[in-house]
């Protein structure tokens, strides 16, 4: 019955370690996404240094209008490179906010494994301790009986 504990004891153990490395495998995917967030945001704030320098490009053509057939053009491709890149930063932006969906989805998937292999890790223990309880209780009584029947031959 002890060696039955005990094999009880090394799988809680195993199965401890095993949640253990897989919260190591969620946090190292949540780095990763933390890591890619960050480089999208590098992305979004140099797309948007560029939509701003396409801006003031667009407002010094509008300025300076001396070959007017030659501002329109410049103007068509100034505004179509504008739509091409805010096309760009919304699409980035969706991206960020998926990755960032997932992270957090992927986080408390893993925070609730975790909490329920404590919860059971803590419940067999409990009913680990409540088995050698009642083992103890019982040897104790056999010592008496025992106690009790060397007595009586003596």
């Amino acid at each position: 019955m002890l060696n039955d504990q005990l094999d009880t004891i090394k799988t809680i153990k195993s199965n401890s370690e095993i949640s253990k490395e897989e919260l190591l495998h969620q946090q190292e995917q949540n780095a990763n996404y933390v890591a890619n967030i960050k480089h999208l945001e590098e992305v979004n704030t140099k797309l948007r240094e560029r939509i701003t320098q396409s801006e003031e490009n667009l407002r010094k053509a509008n300025s300076h209008k001396a070959n007017h057939e030659k501002n329109i053009i410049i103007l068509k491709k100034l505004e179509k490179e504008i739509c091409d890149q805010q096309k760009q930063w919304h699409m980035n932006m969706a991206k960020i906010c998926k990755e960032k969906d997932d992270a957090v989805r992927t986080a408390r998937f893993a925070s609730k494994k975790l909490v329920q292999s404590v919860n059971d890790y803590e419940s067999q223990i409990k009913a680990q301790k409540q088995v050698a309880e009642l083992l103890k209780c019982s040897l104790n009584e056999k010592e008496k009986k025992l106690d009790i029947a060397n007595q009586q031959v003596r």
